[in-house]
């Protein structure tokens, strides 16, 4: 139903999808440069449209009250920022 819902909404968005994931069981996708606040619920809709497990990454300061509870079953992984080093390290040991 949600590959459905995401499919729907990214064609009428203008929006096409063209996957080739790696075999490998874990990879990283890189999305960049963030350029609008649009990017998550575009992200969250290519999630839905692939049927994959994917987990992402956000700035702490968007995981509060209920979208704590949200994001993170979505599939995001909230991240502090305010250190320069580290970003690596807090990734590996979730």
């Amino acid at each position: 139903m949600l590959k459905f819902f995401a499919d729907l909404i990214l064609k009428l968005s203008g929006w096409s999808i063209d996957v080739d994931l790696p075999a490998e069981k874990k990879f990283v996708i890189i999305g960049a440069p963030h350029t609008t606040n649009w990017d998550l619920p575009i992200v969250l809709l290519c999630i839905w449209s692939v049927q994959k497990k994917i987990r992402w990454v956000a700035k702490t300061q968007i995981f509060i009250g209920p979208f704590n509870y949200l994001f993170r079953a979505l599939g995001g992984m909230p991240v502090d920022r305010s250190s320069a080093h580290g970003f690596i390290q807090q990734i590996a040991d979730r």
